[in-house]
């Protein structure tokens, strides 16, 4: 199976308790997102693996799908989930999956 691990840095939506409990490698979320089973080369599955990506940011930021769409949308601007899924993009190294981010394709929170 191959699984891509989203690592963002809890900026804005750490508790300031918890933060300075922990050093600062302990500070860094991770989940993954599988990108199994898809031809990242072909749009829609570069979308599919978007929306993955898109999701794990999301709870390794501090929501989920379940979350008010007001604070998934709040999480979506915050530097851990931009951040995030820069990185994320990045390492997957797939030109149109990058091709989709930079052109700012819509990514939907799904149950997958």
């Amino acid at each position: 199976m191959r699984i891509l691990a989203v690592g963002v840095m809890a900026l804005a939506l750490a508790a300031p308790m918890a933060v300075r409990a922990q050093s600062a490698d302990e500070n860094i979320p991770t989940a993954r997102a599988s990108y199994a089973g898809l031809d990242l080369s072909r749009e829609q599955d570069a979308q599919l693996m978007l929306n993955r990506v898109n999701n794990a940011a999301l709870q390794a930021c501090g929501a989920s799908q379940e979350s008010f769409s007001e604070y998934q949308a709040a999480v979506q601007r915050s530097d851990c989930y931009q951040e995030g899924v820069s990185q994320a993009v990045a390492q997957l190294n797939a030109p149109e999956v990058s091709r989709l981010y930079r052109r700012g394709a819509a990514v939907s929170v799904s149950a997958e």
